[in-house]
């Protein structure tokens, strides 16, 4: 009986295989055309990309980072929504008040080419930056970011970050700002109990609820004694999301904003209570 599958495929080819398997398999059928979808995806943003550098001159079009000067290239995110400036455009209102407590020290964890890095230097005239990247090879793009934005004396580019570096870096920075998009490794470094600092700081996490579904209950619990949080969803972007002078068409404006995710995303927005009594404001807490 073994003998049969082999025959099967001997009889059979690979591609007649494929298309009964995606007649028959709703699930692989359903594969099949994401992937489709994610290649006519690349292909136009491929296409649209020497464009979209046309119109807005290699400057960041919107968003905090308005007027950044950018590079062709990105480091496993999407590179459009930057150029734009509608990258987790759901962040604006938080980094606006992250700006305006005007922070010394800002420590970016998962930078990849420095999108907040060299924007919060930018934006921050006196702050220092410590931007952690695992990638070492993505650390020279960073730099050039950096040196093209004239920051590149503030910020201070290290390798993979781990609890006992960042135990280190913060342990001698008062009331430090956090960025942390880290693909899951939130739930290791986020913790108060390895790293007391966090306590004092200022922190916005991505959370990577794909990879640990109990993600925001565990930092929620971590640090709802000693933090007001609130909690950021994800939403669709539309073409009135476009900045001008952005003139594209219907297809490729949507495919210039898709920051390619692979499904709705939080963030936390926490901030130590002790670095904001007296500090007046609204917030949806959690």
């Amino acid at each position: 009986m073994a003998l049969i599958p082999s025959a099967l495929k001997r009889l059979f080819p690979a591609v007649v295989r494929d298309v009964a398997r995606y007649c028959a398999n709703s699930g692989y059928r359903a594969m099949v055309r994401h992937q489709w979808s994610r290649e006519r995806h690349t292909r136009r943003i491929e296409r649209v990309r020497p464009l979209l550098w046309e119109q807005l001159g290699g400057i960041v079009a919107g968003g905090p980072f308005r007027g950044l000067r950018y590079i062709r290239e990105s480091v496993g995110s999407a590179w459009a929504p930057k150029m734009l400036g509608t990258y987790e455009k759901e962040l604006w209102p938080v980094i606006d008040v992250l700006i305006g407590r005007r922070p010394r020290w800002i420590i970016d964890v998962g930078a990849a080419e420095g999108y907040y890095a060299v924007g919060l230097a930018m934006r921050l005239g006196a702050a220092q930056v410590v931007a952690f990247e695992a990638d070492e090879d993505s650390h020279p793009i960073l730099l050039k970011l950096a040196e093209l934005n004239g920051v590149a004396d503030r910020i201070t580019v290290r390798g993979c970050c781990t609890s006992q570096t960042l135990d280190s870096v913060l342990d001698e920075i008062p009331s430090p700002a956090i960025i942390c998009d880290v693909e899951g490794a939130e739930y290791e470094l986020m913790d108060p109990v390895r790293i007391p600092a966090l306590t004092r700081s200022d922190i916005l996490v991505e959370l990577h609820e794909f990879h640990r579904p109990d993600m925001a209950d565990v930092l929620r619990r971590r640090f709802s004694g000693t933090h007001d949080i609130e909690l950021i969803p994800s939403r669709p972007r539309s073409r009135k999301d476009l900045p001008p002078p952005v003139d594209l068409t219907e297809a490729s404006g949507a495919a210039c904003l898709d920051e390619q995710r692979p499904g709705p995303m939080n963030w936390f927005w926490m901030t130590a209570k002790a670095a904001t009594a007296g500090h007046t404001g609204t917030r949806h807490r959690t």
